[in-house]
């Protein structure tokens, strides 16, 4: 087993926009180059790595997954959402139910799919490849995911902090014959 961290603060849309999805496999990508270098300086057995032979090509895009549905891994996700407005949270400016949360937090792990989930999006300058959590989301074994109060909030206008949250995902990647 292979367990490591990914996290995400900022707005999180739960109205499936491609563009926020889009946003936040930029958002991943910067934190899996890290783990890549660490996996890398480590000496990681190449079957934990980014590897050329799982790139895929989706429009202008080059997305390589860490896991693959041929990589024989599944993968289970503990994931941790804070936000300003709870679970029942009566506030005007609501941040959105679960499910929602879960859909968005998913796709923006894995690899967009055609060319609807990436829309008008271009690879930035120097953006070569984007390294992604997961081909699909069909890779998931477990997925926990709860919602709780943000007692920490760091904005100060509070329209914006019910808008705000921040994710902690808890990644662990088995070998899928592993029981």
């Amino acid at each position: 087993m292979h367990e490591f961290f990914l996290s995400y603060q900022g707005p999180l849309s739960t109205t499936g926009h491609a563009r926020a999805k889009f946003a936040l496999r930029r958002h991943f990508d910067r934190q899996l180059r890290r783990f890549q270098h660490y996996l890398e300086e480590d000496q990681a057995p190449p079957e934990f790595s980014f590897r050329p032979e799982n790139r895929m090509i989706v429009g202008e895009f080059v997305f390589n997954p860490l896991v693959t549905k041929s990589s024989k891994k599944v993968i289970d996700l503990d994931v941790l959402v804070l936000s300003d407005c709870d679970a029942n949270c009566s506030s005007s400016f609501p941040t959105g139910d679960l499910d929602n949360y879960a859909k968005t937090i998913l796709d923006g792990l894995r690899m967009a799919q055609t060319m609807n989930e990436i829309r008008d999006h271009t690879p930035h300058e120097n953006e070569h490849e984007l390294l992604v959590l997961m081909e699909d989301d069909q890779i998931i074994r477990n997925l926990n995911i709860s919602h709780h109060k943000n007692l920490f909030p760091n904005l100060e206008d509070s329209k914006l902090k019910c808008r705000e949250v921040f994710v902690l995902i808890k990644v662990k990647i088995f070998d899928k014959y592993c029981f």
